[in-house]
C-alpha cells in the first residue's frame, strides 16, 4: 500500500483516496511535462536557426527518434505497471525482482540500438530521407550511439512514480531539460557542431538523472530496494506484456507520420514537414497538463486494479477524462488567439491561412486526444496495453485509408489536417467504450487479477 504526504498533517492513501492521489502526483508532473515540451521547442527554435534545411532534416528524423525512444518508454511503463500492481496487492519482494529485469532489458534494447545505428543510413533511405542525409545522420547517430541513458532516465523515473515518487523525478527532468537548453547554442554555434550539437546535448544532460536515481535507490530511500541479491533470472512476461504492445503502438503511430510527411512533401514540399512538425510540438505543450494526468492514472489505476478495487478505479477514470478534456479545451482556444506569434518562432512565416485552419481543427481535437491519453495509460496501467495496440493500429489504418480517399478533392494538406482530425476523435470515444466494458466485465464478475 503507497502512502504519502499531501500536507504537513495528513497522509494520502492511493486505495482509500484516488482522486486526492491523482492530484497529489499529476501536480509535479504537470510542472515536468510542460517544462519537457518547453525544452523540446527549444530544441525546434534552436534548430531553426542552424538552416531550414536543418529544420527539415529533423522533422523528417522525429518518428524514427520517436521510435526509438519508445523502446525504453515501453520497458518503464511495462515495469511501473507491473511494480505497482504488485505493490497494491502488497507483494513488495516480486516488485524488487520487476526493477532489476527492467535494468537487465534496458542493455538488451540498447545492444540493438547500438547494431541498429550501423545500418541508420539504410534505413532513412526507405523512409524517404535523401536531400537531408548528412543533417539526418549528424542528428540520429549520437542519440542511437548512447540511446542507453535515455533506456534508463525513462525506466527509473517511472519506477519511481510506481511506488508513488513524482516529486524527484520532476526535480530531476527540470534540471535535465534546463541544462539541454543551456548546452544547444553552446554546441550548435560556439562548438560549430550544428544538429549535432543538440543531439549531443541532450545525451550530456540525461546522463545527471541517472546518476542522481542510482544513488536514490543504492542510499535505501526507496520503497523498491535495488540490490542483485533479489534477482531471480528469467523473463518477466508481466513486462512483455505491457511493454510490447506499447512499442508496438508507438511504431503503427510513427509509420502513420511517416506516410503524413510523405503526403505533405508531394502536395507543400518541404515547409508541409515544418507545419506538421512544429503543429505537433505545440500540441503537445497544449497537452502537457494531459501527459501528467495520464502518467499519474497510470500508476493509480494499477494499483486499484492490483488491489481488486475496481469501483474506485471507474471513479478516478470517469474524473480523469473530465479534468484532461477540460483542460486541453482550455488551452487550445487560448492558444487560438496568440496562433501565429507561436508558429513565427519556428520562422514559420507567410503561412497564415495554413496555421489559422491547423490551430481551428486543433480546437476540438485537442481534448479527444487528451483524453485518448488517458485511456491508454489506464489500459497500461490494468496490464491491458495490447488493447491499445489494436485500437491505435485501427486509427492509424483508418487515417491512412482517409488520407487516400480524400488526396485528390482536398490538396495542399487538407487531407491530411481531416483525416487526422476525424480519427482523433473516433478513436477516442472508442477507447472510451472498450474501457468502460472492461471495468463492467470486472464489475459482473467481482475478480480482477495482476
Amino acid at each position: 500500500m503507497i502512502i504519502f504526504k499531501k500536507d504537513k498533517d495528513k497522509d494520502v492513501d492511493i486505495l482509500s483516496s484516488p482522486k486526492d492521489a491523482f492530484w497529489q502526483l499529476s501536480k509535479p508532473m504537470i510542472a515536468l511535462s510542460f517544462f519537457g515540451e518547453i525544452y523540446a521547442l527549444g530544441d525546434m527554435f534552436w534548430i531553426s536557426k542552424v538552416s531550414p534545411e536543418a529544420f527539415f532534416a529533423v522533422g523528417l528524423c522525429i518518428p524514427l527518434f520517436t521510435l526509438m525512444g519508445s523502446l525504453g518508454r515501453s520497458l518503464g511503463y511495462g515495469t511501473n505497471s507491473v511494480i505497482s500492481r504488485y505493490l497494491g496487492l502488497g507483494n513488495d519482494e516480486e516488485a524488487y525482482n520487476l526493477i532489476l529485469h527492467g535494468i537487465v532489458g534496458g542493455f538488451v534494447i540498447w545492444i540493438f540500438i547500438l547494431f541498429a545505428s550501423f545500418f541508420l543510413k539504410d534505413i532513412l533511405s526507405l523512409m524517404g530521407v535523401n536531400e537531408a542525409m548528412g543533417l539526418a545522420i549528424a542528428f540520429l547517430q549520437p542519440i542511437f550511439v548512447f540511446s542507453f541513458v535515455f533506456i534508463f532516465q525513462v525506466l527509473f523515473a517511472q519506477t519511481l512514480q510506481a511506488e508513488g515518487n513524482s516529486r524527484l523525478p520532476t526535480i530531476l527532468g527540470i534540471s535535465a531539460n534546463a541544462l539541454n537548453l543551456i548546452l544547444d547554442p553552446i554546441f550548435i554555434f560556439i562548438f560549430n557542431w550544428g544538429v549535432g550539437g543538440v543531439a549531443y546535448a541532450t545525451v550530456i544532460s540525461a546522463v545527471i538523472p541517472i546518476i542522481v536515481c542510482l544513488y536514490w535507490y543504492k542510499s535505501g530511500r526507496t520503497k523498491v530496494r535495488l540490490t542483485w541479491s533479489n534477482f531471480k533470472p528469467g523473463i518477466s512476461l508481466e513486462i512483455l506484456l505491457v511493454a510490447v504492445p506499447s512499442f508496438l503502438m508507438d511504431s503503427v503511430v510513427c509509420i502513420g507520420s511517416m506516410f503524413v510527411n510523405r503526403i505533405l512533401i508531394e502536395q507543400l514540399g518541404q515547409i508541409g514537414v515544418v507545419l506538421y512538425s512544429t503543429a505537433n510540438r505545440i500540441a503537445n505543450v497544449l497537452l502537457s497538463a494531459d501527459t501528467a494526468y495520464s502518467w499519474s492514472i497510470s500508476v493509480i489505476s494499477g494499483h486499484l486494479f492490483g488491489a481488486h478495487r475496481i469501483d474506485k478505479l471507474k471513479e478516478i477514470y470517469s474524473y480523469s477524462i473530465k479534468m484532461s478534456m477540460l483542460t486541453a479545451l482550455g488551452l487550445v482556444i487560448l492558444f487560438f488567439f496568440v496562433r501565429e506569434w507561436g508558429f513565427a518562432i519556428f520562422s514559420v512565416t507567410n503561412m497564415s491561412e495554413a496555421v489559422f485552419y491547423i490551430t481551428l481543427a486543433g480546437i476540438p481535437m485537442l481534448p479527444f486526444m487528451g483524453a485518448a491519453r488517458t485511456s491508454v495509460k489506464v489500459l497500461t496501467g490494468t496490464g491491458k496495453s495490447y488493447w491499445s495496440f489494436i485500437f491505435t493500429l485501427a486509427k492509424v489504418v483508418f487515417q491512412i485509408l482517409l488520407i487516400w480517399v480524400l488526396y485528390s478533392a482536398f490538396p495542399n494538406g487538407v487531407c491530411v489536417l481531416i483525416s487526422i482530425l476525424v480519427s482523433e476523435v473516433l478513436s477516442s470515444i472508442a477507447f472510451y467504450i472498450l474501457i468502460n466494458k472492461i471495468f463492467l466485465k470486472y464489475d459482473n464478475n467481482e475478480v480482477a487479477t495482476v
